[in-house]
């Protein structure tokens, strides 16, 4: 089976195993209300995924704050409080469901996690906090299969040394339970897939292939497919289960660092890396292509996972055959589950981002609406267009048919000349009938609240034409799912074209 996946939260749902508190409010009763909404929300998440055959899930390491603390561990040393065994059976019926519905779990550590360090303390402190990973896949009862993360650490002035301590580390300072649940990745800036493959053969830790990070670094120059046949070939598949990847793509905002995941997934990029580099690897031991897991390491996550589900079983399906969810998606089940995602998006007037967002109304007929978020970026939606808006709008066409045919002054131009009547006017009234200047001055008043009128509605309208130019997020959904679908003609093409060349 190989599987799609996204990382530790759920924006549509408003879900995350990240909950958790400062240190200055650490007690007992603090710990387990943050674990059991942590633990509430994966299941929820779980429920979540399995309805769209999201089979693959990266939990947050904060699932259990302070795990590996010193304050917890004497707290377990007191016998006053033991995580593993206060949360044990809803930890274990996680684990079931896991295992019942061939789901697939991991976790990354988090950058401080280094066993590469010249520090003592750092390597105690990290050697503690994957023992805290271990004991986790443990009370859900996870066998090797499921896995846990870390980039190799620091390079420490001389980058062979601290590859060479890392191998000393792992050898003499882990153990078992964790040595068969850590995989190492190679990472964006120092340590690449070559050296990585370096360190594997020392100690034979399994190398978990980031297409991302190997565009950034590439010291052998090798295709993503030439580099993932090398970093599958450190799996042992009945101790291990098959390969999983991390997947990404460059965000296109200006100046970003480079390595920035994107916001949103690129499906044309997808399917150029994993689907028609990634996946058409051969195993050159059975001679048959090489399944892997997809973690998709986008900002949106489940939205974008959902948009990969059909590519992905598409082209899974002519290299590995049907499998469980063989196309099951259609680009219209891909549609409406977006429309489901924007829809509880407004229903709870805020964006994935947390933005709030405009309410929208019920009536028939529909426009664009721009929403402004706290980064100045602009996001458009479908909303409902009320009837005086709609009478407006006819108002306004028919005004603007009028003015074309009497090739008059433009709008401004007349309210300018209309205001100038308006002063001549008054002064002659002022010098012929002084007895009635406050009825002068009413109506002068009101001639100028008309005026005004004129320049607001011209906002409006041209405002109204720009948000025409602006494309809904989905209608761009639409066209990507489109393009993704693609024509199988054409990926059986590719596939006699891979055939050749190997």
């Amino acid at each position: 089976m190989m599987r799609v996946g996204y990382p530790c939260a759920n924006r549509t749902q408003k879900l995350h195993t990240n909950h958790k508190f400062v240190m200055k409010s650490f007690s007992i009763e603090k710990i387990k209300e943050k674990v059991n909404l942590n633990l509430k929300d994966f299941k929820k998440m779980l429920e979540y995924n399995l309805k769209h055959d999201l089979l693959f899930f990266r939990i947050g390491s904060e699932c259990i704050p302070f795990a590996s603390h010193q304050l917890m561990r004497d707290l377990e040393k007191e016998m006053k409080f033991r995580w593993q065994d206060q949360f044990a059976q809803q930890l274990l019926e996680i684990g079931d469901f896991v295992r019942e519905h061939g789901m697939r779990i991991s976790m990354h550590p988090d950058h401080f996690c280094l066993i590469n360090s010249p520090s003592d303390d750092i390597l105690e402190k990290s050697i503690q906090e994957l023992e805290y990973h271990a004991d986790l896949f443990e009370c859900m009862k996870l066998d090797s299969t499921h896995k846990f993360q870390i980039h190799v650490g620091g390079v420490y002035g001389d980058k062979q040394s601290a590859m060479e301590r890392f191998v000393q580390r792992y050898k003499e300072n882990l153990s078992q339970r964790i040595k068969k649940h850590l995989v190492i990745e190679n990472d964006d800036h120092l340590f690449s897939l070559e050296d990585c493959m370096w360190i594997h053969n020392q100690c034979g830790v399994p190398i978990l292939f980031d297409t991302l990070h190997h565009e950034c670094l590439n010291h052998s120059q090798e295709t993503q497919r030439q580099a993932f046949a090398r970093a599958a070939a450190t799996w042992v598949r009945d101790r291990d289960g098959i390969p999983m990847i991390d997947y990404s793509s460059q965000t296109d905002e200006m100046n970003a660092k480079r390595g920035k995941h994107t916001e949103h997934v690129d499906i044309e990029h997808f399917e150029r890396i994993v689907c028609k580099q990634v996946m058409c690897v051969v195993d050159e031991k059975d001679g048959n292509y090489i399944p892997f897991d997809v973690m998709l390491e986008i900002k949106d996550k489940e939205k974008s996972a959902v948009e990969c589900i059909v590519p992905f079983a598409k082209y899974r399906e002519l290299y590995h055959g049907p499998q469980r969810f063989k196309l099951e998606f259609t680009e219209e089940e891909i549609q409406a589950e977006i429309d489901e995602i924007e829809k509880q998006a407004r229903i709870s007037k805020r964006d994935e981002n947390g933005i709030k967002l405009e309410p929208v109304k019920g009536e028939p007929g529909a426009r664009k609406r721009k929403v402004k978020d706290e980064g100045d970026e602009q996001s458009t939606e479908e909303v409902e267009e009320s009837p005086k808006k709609r009478t407006r709008k006819v108002k306004k066409e028919v005004k603007d048919e009028e003015s074309q045919e009497e090739a008059g002054p433009s709008p401004k131009k007349k309210t300018r000349r209309v205001k100038k009547e308006i002063v001549d006017e008054s002064v002659e009234d002022e010098e012929e009938q002084t007895a009635s200047s406050s009825t002068k001055s009413r109506s002068r008043k009101s001639q100028k609240s008309k005026v005004m009128e004129e320049p607001e509605e011209e906002t409006a309208d041209e405002s109204s034409e720009d948000e025409v130019l602006m494309d809904t997020p989905k209608r761009v959904t639409r066209s990507a799912s489109q393009k993704a679908k693609g024509d199988l003609d054409v990926v059986k093409n590719h596939h006699e074209v891979v055939k050749q060349e190997d």
